[in-house]
């Protein structure tokens, strides 16, 4: 009756389904207006503190530092990795004898 697909829950109305339930939660809740007030004012939801514009400052600099570290760094880290794992497999096999391990 089923299809796998929506048994695994990959159906793409299953998932905007999903997502716009959420996005109504975040709503109703007032998630949303307590992170815009955070983000633009430093607003502290619940209490009567602000977080000084400094920091606020400090914060956004280290966030956008650690998204690019993670979409350039890493990514070049791991680029160099499976090259030199290619490489030593083709030094490897250039060392197996040729009748044999031919076809590898």
């Amino acid at each position: 009756m089923f299809t796998k697909e929506v048994r695994n829950m990959k159906n793409p109305y299953t998932i905007a389904a999903l997502c716009l339930i959420g996005i109504a939660f975040f709503i109703k809740a007032g998630i949303t207006n307590a992170l815009l007030l955070f983000l633009l004012v430093g607003a502290i939801p619940g209490t009567n503190y602000n977080v000084p514009a400094v920091v606020m400052l400090f914060f956004v600099v280290v966030i956008i530092w650690l998204v690019l570290f993670r979409f350039t760094l890493l990514d070049t880290i791991q680029a160099r990795a499976s090259k030199r794992i290619a490489e030593r497999r083709s030094i490897h096999k250039k060392r197996m004898p040729r009748k044999r391990f031919g076809q590898i």
